[in-house]
């Protein structure tokens, strides 16, 4: 009895076990990182596509994040539908002027929050961000994590702070790490992030015995077809004997060492220097013979595909590794793509010249959605009509902090891709829009247009940011966020918080929020002086400050930047004021 007891009980979970699947695009600021998880029965795979961040330029709104809120784009049941398959030309133009939709006649100029926010509050970012990224990963079976290539805002993330020590990680190095093919006179690639990266690899590897968690790296720019030397010398357990006993100083300076051989050997004046074999396909049929791939991981990795890898090039940005993820369950897939250049999905095309990306992996339920994460933060200079025929991507994704480094995301590539749509492609927003409905408003707040930052309201939806929502999760329910700038006051009333940026700011340690008290604060733009009353707080609200200006009947939000009691500090408090908006 007890056994068919336990028979019957093992075929109900098999029957009620759903495989389900989520993807993230994950707040980086100025840097980029991406990761797919597939749920399965018995094991938890992720895919994480790069990690690293040059500036952690985002505002202090995100260490507000909570629980995953309700879907902005909730998933509809729909049936599949015919699709056009009219296809034109993309003839992107340099002299397209954006046109602006905005939420107010005058836009708050910003001062950059890296200027603005003290070592202690960036410090805070950081560590808040670590904290949810090593959450997102904990439950894992294996991770595998592709570098696009070797830049920082791409790989410095990859530390024990974000990886936790007992998930199993197989790691693709893509990319020139130690030397430039194009250089002259030497210029090396070989930054300290990417030593610290490998001093990592290499720690866990040591450390295996301690955490029982396997850890696997290769660089396939360097392949034994190129040269056998170079290979064996990048070999894991070769890097550890050459570090072994080592402290972190002295084992980045014998990395230094390492390196040389392998710059002076690919330097692009050396006769005898490697031209990597340009490869495409399946992962598993490129990498399976290479790496310790359990076999019981198979049957997902058979979703994930290179469409580029060892692209020669002298800009290390078009050695990106291009990845495209199929979540079936989800009925979407997601183009990663690093820093490529047009110059890349020229290629890919010309790889393919019968196939569009569709058709190439069988994806033909005209309901599938495709994701493309725009290259390179959604620069300008990285947009490419190859790149959108190819793919033909119904929504984009956009790794950016707030605009204000290089003024990532481009507001005219965004136009642009705005009008392309609309006059090419709108079969392909239509069967997107069929499947998705749109539940909330968020103001766009990263695009920058000749010094000035904006916020717009292109296609909402259309272009999902990080900066615009927070870490962004699609699943099954829809796309959604664990942050929220929609707030509802005691009187019924619903505003938006607008972010970009604070309109006023005091130093001055408020404490505790006392209705009726009066803050005098300063503009960041002029220093001209106002003076907010303080509000009674509702209830769960999650800002610490509400004011109003008497005189205008503005409300405001207010955010402390220092928290006195995470860290002793001699400089003040400071709290920001952020304007509210009421909701249309």
């Amino acid at each position: 009895m007890l056994r068919f007891f336990l028979a019957a009980l093992i075929l109900c979970h098999s029957l009620w076990s759903v495989n389900t699947e989520e993807f993230l695009i994950l707040p980086m600021g100025q840097g980029g990182g991406q990761l797919a998880i597939y749920k399965r029965e018995t094991k938890n795979i992720g895919v994480l596509y790069d990690l690293g961040s040059k500036s952690l330029q985002t505002h202090p709104k995100f260490g507000l994040r909570g629980e995953w809120q309700k879907p902005f784009l909730a998933s509809k049941k729909v049936s599949v539908i015919a699709t056009n398959d009219e296809e034109d030309e993309i003839p992107f133009s340099l002299q397209t002027t954006p046109s602006r939709t905005r939420a107010t006649q005058e836009i708050q100029t910003p001062i950059t929050t890296e200027k603005k926010l003290y070592d202690d509050q960036r410090e805070t970012t950081k560590n808040a961000l670590e904290e949810f990224i090593h959450s997102q990963l904990t439950s894992l079976d294996h991770l595998f994590i592709f570098l696009s290539h070797a830049d920082e805002d791409h790989i410095n993330f990859l530390n024990c702070e974000n990886i936790p020590e007992l998930v199993p990680i197989t790691v693709i190095l893509a990319g020139d790490w130690f030397g430039d093919i194009g250089a002259a006179e030497g210029k090396t690639n070989f930054t300290k992030p990417a030593k610290e990266v490998l001093i990592f690899l290499s720690a866990r590897i040591k450390d295996r015995i301690k955490t029982k968690a396997s850890t696997h790296f290769y660089f396939p720019f360097y392949s034994p077809d190129l040269n056998f030397q170079i290979f064996e010398m990048l070999q894991p357990q070769n890097l550890l004997e050459r570090i072994k006993g080592l402290n972190i100083s002295d084992a980045i300076a014998e990395f230094n060492n390492i390196a040389q051989p392998i710059i002076n050997q690919c330097l692009k004046m050396n006769p005898a220097a490697p031209t990597p074999a340009f490869l495409h396909g399946p992962f598993l049929q490129i990498f399976g013979p290479l790496l310790q791939i359990d076999p019981e991981f198979h049957d997902i990795l058979h979703n994930v595909y290179i469409w580029s890898l060892n692209q020669p090039a002298d800009d290390t940005n078009n050695h990106s590794m291009v990845v495209s993820c199929t979540l079936s369950n989800l009925n979407m897939s997601v183009i990663l793509t690093g820093d490529a250049e047009n110059s890349v999905f020229h290629r890919i095309a010309a790889e393919n010249t019968s196939f569009d990306f569709r058709s190439k992996l069988g994806l033909l339920n005209p309901l599938h959605t495709v994701l493309l994460m725009l290259p390179h933060h959604g620069s300008l200079k990285n947009r490419s009509g190859s790149m959108l025929r190819f793919f033909t991507p119904n929504v984009f994704g956009i790794s950016a902090g707030d605009g204000r480094q290089h003024g990532h995301p481009s507001a005219e590539l965004i136009q642009e891709i705005h009008n392309i749509y609309s006059r090419s492609f709108s079969h392909l927003s239509e069967t997107f829009y069929r499947q998705y409905e749109y539940k909330g408003k968020f103001h766009f707040i990263s695009l920058n247009n000749e010094g000035r930052h904006t916020i717009d309201k292109v296609e909402p939806g259309r272009f999902l940011c990080p900066n615009i929502y927070g870490c962004i999760k699609w699943d099954q329910e829809g796309i959604r966020t664990n942050f929220n700038n929609s707030i509802k006051l005691d009187d019924g009333e619903k505003y938006s918080v607008l972010y970009a940026t604070h309109a006023l700011e005091t130093d001055r340690d408020i404490g505790a929020s006392e209705a009726g008290m009066q803050i005098s604060t300063i503009s960041p733009d002029d220093d001209s002086i106002t003076t907010l009353t303080l509000m009674k707080l509702p209830e769960e609200f999650p800002y610490q400050y509400l004011a109003e200006n008497p005189t205008t009947e503005e409300l405001f939000v207010g955010v402390s930047v220092v928290d006195p009691g995470e860290k002793k500090t001699t400089k003040p408090s400071r709290v920001y004021f952020y304007k509210l908006l009421a909701a249309e």
